[in-house]
């Protein structure tokens, strides 16, 4: 048996704001081509503790049933203008 979990995976910015991850792109990060590697995650917050809050976190419905779920996060480099 198979089951959809009712979650949805958020961005915040750390702004008071959120963006849905589920089934859409959304910007992460912005920056200029570096020679070494950039940890966009550096200052994401540990834990959720309310809308100033930034980094992915799931959001996941009272109603949900207990139990153990996995998933996959697909990330994609974009090389556009700003």
């Amino acid at each position: 048996m198979s089951t959809n979990f009712p979650g949805t995976l958020i961005y915040q910015p750390g702004d008071g704001s959120s963006v849905s991850l589920n089934n859409q792109a959304a910007t992460i990060d912005t920056g200029k081509a570096a020679s070494s590697a950039t940890d966009v995650s550096d200052d994401w917050s540990q834990t959720w503790t309310g809308a100033s809050s930034k980094g992915l976190f799931l959001k996941v419905p009272g109603s949900s049933t207990s139990g153990n779920y996995n998933g996959q996060i697909n990330w994609e480099l974009d090389d556009t203008p700003s």
